[in-house]
């Protein structure tokens, strides 16, 4: 899979710009901004058989 966009050249992965990002407040903010955290949420409905 490539990141680096094919018109700009830009690679996401390689922007210094993202090196210093705090993820934990980021999702944080994220959970805050769904007002729940989804990954504490039980599953609604029922799975389908893939054939």
């Amino acid at each position: 899979m490539m990141f680096i966009h094919e018109e700009t050249g830009y690679d996401l992965w390689s922007d210094p710009a993202y090196d210093y990002l705090d993820y934990e407040e980021l999702l944080t903010e994220e959970y805050k901004d769904l007002g729940y955290n989804p990954r504490n949420v039980k599953a609604v409905g029922k799975e389908i058989e893939l054939d």
